[in-house]
């Protein structure tokens, strides 16, 4: 269908500071995905899939850059933007698809962090979904559609998909390659309460899907400081 996302400047009243461009490389070629910076027991922690990179080799090469959007709404001016390097890799899952580290310099300083969440996500929560699709400038799916008259929202949880069993939310939210990594948000709180993985999980409609944080919250254990709400 028609993609709903648009610049991040188009919604000033969603944060999404805390989102990254991810770049790195693995088996020596160059890759693409998209990370944000989570509470959590080590400074600067950041959050992004398995199945972009899961090993300290992997980090030593990642280069975040957060800011990486335009200035305006639909504008063409590329904002002043910072990057970081890879720090500390700390833990990874291949069935819940997360890989959790830690950056250089310190960036949560400048632009925070989210708070994960173990709440449940209900159907209709209406979402936002900030990313970094394609490597290109963030966007926000805020929309399910251009004409911006659906409200992207939580569609079903307690899929599978070949990962931990019940442990996602699916949702016709518009992502492509490189969107991997980035957080689904309870738009009413602006906690995370799902992680971006996977589209194409159900047809008519095409829907994406996300591992529930209420999922990798525990697994991560005080590597990560999520609500309850």
């Amino acid at each position: 269908g028609t993609d709903g996302r648009r610049d991040a400047a188009c919604y000033p009243t969603v944060n999404t500071r805390p989102v990254a461009r991810l770049s790195f490389q693995s088996g020596g070629s160059s890759f693409l995905c998209t990370g944000w910076l989570v509470a959590g027991s080590n400074s600067s922690t950041l959050i992004t899939n398995n199945h972009c990179f899961d090993t300290q080799s992997e980090t030593n090469t990642v280069q975040a850059r957060f800011n990486y959007q335009r200035t305006t709404c639909g504008g063409s001016t590329t904002a002043a933007f910072s990057t970081y390097n890879g720090g500390t890799f700390l833990r990874t899952s291949t069935s819940l698809d997360y890989t959790i580290i830690t950056l250089l310099g310190n960036p949560e300083a400048t632009w925070g962090e989210y708070i994960a969440t173990t709440k449940l996500p209900t159907i209709g929560m209406a979402i936002n979904f900030p990313q970094h699709g394609g490597g290109n400038v963030k966007t926000v799916g805020f929309w399910k559609d251009s004409a911006q008259t659906l409200r992207c929202d939580v569609a079903a949880t307690g899929g599978s998909y070949g990962y931990a069993a019940g442990g996602q939310m699916d949702y016709s939210c518009d992502s492509e390659g490189g969107s991997s990594g980035s957080p689904i948000m309870d738009a009413g709180t602006g906690r995370i309460i799902g992680l971006h993985h996977l589209g194409g999980v159900s047809s008519n409609p095409c829907e994406n899907a996300g591992t529930m944080m209420r999922n990798v919250c525990p697994n991560a254990g005080a590597l990560l400081s999520c609500a309850s709400n």
